[in-house]
């Protein structure tokens, strides 16, 4: 075994000491995901009405994927009788 050999075997094999086992702190969250999508170059420049029409959009259609799995919960529990054909055919 050459010295190198040697040398590599005593680093593996040596105990870390406390500099090596201070841990990095972790950022949060939604620290991170901030971090990891960087907002657009021009991100102070959108209109907020197109800012507010892109959120309501995204509610309505939320909302209307609640609907239909609430209808869906509806049929599968038999209680389709109390909803309207168009509503019972789209569950």
């Amino acid at each position: 075994m050459g010295q190198d050999d040697a040398a590599r075997l005593a680093e593996s094999n040596a105990v870390p000491n406390e500099a090596q086992n201070v841990r990095e702190e972790t950022l949060p969250a939604t620290e991170i995901l901030t971090a990891a999508t960087p907002a657009p170059s021009d991100a102070e420049n959108v209109d907020p009405l197109t800012v507010q029409e892109e959120r309501r959009r995204r509610v309505a259609a939320a909302q209307e994927e609640e609907l239909r799995w609430s209808n869906l919960r509806a049929v599968l529990r038999g209680e389709d009788a109390r909803l309207g054909y168009k509503a019972a055919r789209d569950a």
